[in-house]
């Protein structure tokens, strides 16, 4: 058997390197459609792009617990959450604000009315605002218009960015190149481990 067929593996290897990597870029570049001689290429994802959009924004969409985020941000619980801030505004706005625009209203403007007028302010909210809340997030009820939003964020997103965010996130990315060379090189050693049982017997 000749001594360049121990070269088997690495050259094996290193084509398994090569091949994936070349498949792993191709995936991704190039980011716009380039001609080359009478081909037409550009990278899957990219040339994929709207496709993936539309799949991507239905998934995330249908995914999506609307009614519920509504039911929960209406709860009696969330509007107990929101009250101090509302009570906190609503004093800075009678004891500050309001005699700064009105100076007249200072002299009638006391501890006991501001306390009051906030009881009636905080009462008319813990009303108001479940309905609010309601009628607000009913506007990202739309399921189809929310889709479109999605499709076009999306669709506008960088190629580059997309790539780099991918191979940042997605580990699987970084060991495909090395199960190519593996794999290359085990591909190697039982076409050499062939060659040599071949030999062996003439």
């Amino acid at each position: 058997m000749h001594t360049w067929y121990y070269l088997l593996p690495i050259i094996t290897a290193l084509t398994g390197w090569c091949i994936n990597s070349i498949l792993l870029t191709y995936l991704f570049r190039p980011y716009q459609l380039k001609k080359v001689l009478f081909f037409s290429i550009q990278g899957i994802l990219p040339s994929k792009k709207e496709k993936i959009s539309v799949l991507l924004a239905q998934h995330i969409i249908e995914q999506l617990p609307i009614e519920s985020i509504i039911k929960k941000s209406t709860s009696k619980e969330s509007i107990e959450n929101m009250m101090p801030l509302a009570e906190s505004a609503i004093d800075e706005f009678l004891r500050k604000k309001l005699v700064e625009k009105m100076p007249m209203l200072s002299m009638f403007v006391s501890d006991r009315l501001i306390n009051e007028l906030k009881k009636i302010f905080i009462d008319e909210l813990n009303t108001l605002l479940p309905a609010m809340i309601t009628k607000y997030m009913q506007q990202f009820n739309n399921k189809e218009q929310l889709t479109q939003l999605l499709q076009e964020y999306f669709k506008k997103m960088d190629n580059q960015t997309i790539e780099m965010v991918i191979r940042k996130n997605t580990p699987v990315v970084a060991v495909f190149q090395w199960w190519g060379m593996i794999s290359g090189f085990l591909i190697g050693c039982i076409q050499l481990l062939l060659l040599y049982s071949i030999s062996s017997v003439h």
